[in-house]
């Protein structure tokens, strides 16, 4: 059933802390077309115990009546509500409720792989108290839940990874991370004066560089997420995006002066690109140009390339056709004119049907990868990382 702010207090003052438990966190704001498929993903998963911290940020459509018709399915669901004070808080607030020794949090219109949580149990186990983080890998998925994108090659950033967080964020998103309870109360969780400061998008990146200057990340390489993209967000709120990561650039270069220029040059360019063809996407060509050239001037190199010329003007190509087996004979004969990889046999298909293990047509950017290897070699993490909750 669904619970309130004070029945959800009530249990808290009953209930000890219980070793193993996980407490998902989902906020959500107008998600009417997406909360019940991201609730019915986490009530699948293989990993049952669980608790179910649903934050409505304040919604005016019907969200709240869907998690509670859905709440009195599965009484592992709790409901909170605030007015409408953005995700961080949100987040927040859902952390200050949960008994879980770990968090996962998901954002209202994903879906996760029944064997999530599961999964990433059993390597944070293993790895112990030094571990703060485990992720997986994603896979981008349309509104309908098919694989819309092309399987790029993911690092697999394990140890010490603050330098290869400056790099790019290899976590991906928001969904993908289990966090110990415990190390995320002690970083002060999600930071929500950006969006005060006009810059919420990043908070997610912020809490990873926290926690990875004092643990270390490990990863499940299974694509155990669906990341769902098409609402158009980034067409919405690109500048606060872009305000919000240089604030945590910013942050990240006092704290560590140690750290060469050239990674956040790097890291600058990275993020730039991909905010760019993000705008791309949703038609806003003057933006996009506009994200390129601060790329241009912060990274020549990698921005003057063939591969980013390709992929902007795939981009701009790109069709959109309803019909899956016309779209596929199209990018088909699309990259073989441009004498690129052969696309994955699982696009378009939907998410769950899909093995979480393949990945059979990666991109290999060689000149990321020399990056990533000077990146590895640039430690943050004392000898022995802190270990222990406060």
């Amino acid at each position: 059933m669904s619970l309130s702010v004070e029945r959800s207090n009530a249990l808290r003052r009953g209930m000890n802390p219980i070793a193993r438990l996980v407490s998902v966190i989902v906020p959500v704001y107008n998600a009417s077309a997406t909360i019940e498929r991201t609730l019915r993903s986490v009530m699948m998963q293989t990993y049952a115990h669980l608790e179910i911290i649903v934050v409505d940020d304040g919604s005016n459509d019907n969200t709240a009546a869907i998690i509670e018709r859905i709440g009195r399915e599965d009484p592992r669901i709790i409901l909170l509500r605030q007015s409408n004070e953005g995700v961080a808080r949100a987040r927040n607030l859902g952390i200050a409720h949960a008994h879980g020794e770990f968090i996962a949090p998901i954002d209202a219109d994903d879906i996760w792989y029944p064997h999530k949580i599961e999964k990433q149990i059993a390597f944070i186990e293993d790895g112990g108290d030094r571990i703060g983080l485990i992720y997986c890998y994603s896979r981008q998925i349309d509104e309908h839940d098919v694989i819309t994108a092309q399987e790029w090659q993911q690092d697999e950033a394990r140890g010490d990874v603050y330098a290869l967080l400056i790099l790019s964020n290899f976590v991906g998103n928001a969904s993908s991370p289990l966090i110990r309870r415990a190390y995320l109360q002690e970083v002060g969780g999600y930071d929500p004066s950006l969006l005060a400061r006009g810059a919420q998008g990043c908070e997610d990146l912020g809490v990873y560089l926290a926690i990875a200057e004092r643990w270390e990340f490990d990863l499940v390489p299974e694509y155990l997420l669906g990341y769902r993209v098409g609402d158009g967000r980034m067409s919405r709120n690109h500048v606060a995006m872009a305000r919000s990561w240089e604030i945590i650039m910013a942050d990240a270069r006092r704290r560590h002066p140690e750290l060469p220029p050239k990674l956040f040059r790097w890291g600058r360019g990275n993020y730039y690109r991909w905010l760019g063809l993000g705008c791309l996407c949703y038609g806003q060509i003057c933006w996009s140009l506009y994200y390129l050239a601060i790329a241009l001037v912060y990274d020549p190199s990698d921005t003057i390339s063939l591969q980013v010329f390709r992929s902007y003007l795939t981009h701009l190509l790109s069709p959109r056709i309803d019909e899956r087996w016309i779209a596929r004979f199209v990018y088909r004969l699309r990259d073989l004119l441009w004498l690129r990889y052969p696309i994955s046999s699982i696009w378009g298909m939907k998410y769950l049907e899909a093995d979480p293990g393949l990945n059979d047509a990666v991109h290999v950017r060689p000149r990321e990868i020399r990056r990533q290897a000077i990146a590895r070699s640039l430690t943050v993490l004392p000898d022995t990382a802190v270990v222990g909750g406060p």
